[in-house]
């Protein structure tokens, strides 16, 4: 999950366009050379099979990126909208309002614990641990 968010964006236009570049530049005798090209030198060159070395480089990259590009863009929201203010906790006309007699005294029933109840509680469980 922490991956699939904007991580991914990064991430999967360039391992995508790095496996047709294996496959139609580098695997082959192409006239036309590859946009870019891991030399002997490069650490993770000789690793196999390339579809580990572009996963492997391309989740660097996207951390890297994906970081990079959140801290610029909190940078370009500071100057555009200024500094934000902080969210103190409410005080206590705000917390009586809310939490008034009216909302609090409300009497809440417990479900019944029949067939329809235990077979939720155990389908949840469940869901917990897969």
């Amino acid at each position: 999950m922490f991956l699939a968010d904007h991580r991914l964006a990064v991430f999967a236009p360039f391992f995508l366009y790095d496996l047709y570049q294996e496959n139609h530049f580098r695997q082959t005798d192409a006239i036309h050379p590859a946009h870019w090209e891991y030399d002997s030198i490069f650490i993770f060159a000789g690793m196999q099979p390339p579809v580990l070395r572009s996963l492997l480089i391309f989740a660097i990259y996207a951390l890297l990126f994906g970081v990079l590009s959140i801290w610029l863009y909190r940078i370009a929201a500071r100057l555009l909208y200024g500094k934000y203010q902080e969210i103190t906790e409410p005080d206590e006309r705000a917390y009586k309002l809310f939490f008034s007699e009216a909302r609090s005294a409300e009497e809440i029933p417990k479900p019944r614990r029949d067939v329809a109840f235990l077979a939720l509680r155990i389908l949840g469980s469940f869901y917990l641990f897969i």
